[in-house]
């Protein structure tokens, strides 16, 4: 019990932003997605939306549209590749 509040007060100070180029659907690639005619959305970059009433809070901004989706059923197992992953944390 003390860690998961302990959890829950260190998710408030901290937060991340990345963004995807590609998933795995049961440990197979499905290749680039971040492409031109790929499946992901793509932001010119990787930059957080900072204005909370702005239209791209909801729908993000895409650099890149998708063309095409992946197929997946339930209890496919999918998982999201990032170049890395930015952390961000308040200090005071």
């Amino acid at each position: 019990m003390k860690a998961s509040i302990f959890a829950l007060a260190l998710a408030g100070a901290a937060s991340a932003h990345t963004t995807v180029y590609s998933i795995s659907v049961n440990g197979k690639s499905q290749g680039l997605g971040n492409v031109q005619g790929g499946y992901i959305d793509s932001p010119p970059n990787n930059s957080p939306v900072v204005d909370v009433t702005s239209k791209a809070m909801e729908c993000n901004v895409a650099n890149i549209k998708a063309s095409k989706s992946v197929a997946v059923n339930g209890g496919d197992e999918i998982a999201v590749c990032t170049p890395m992953v930015y952390f961000e944390r308040d200090m005071n």
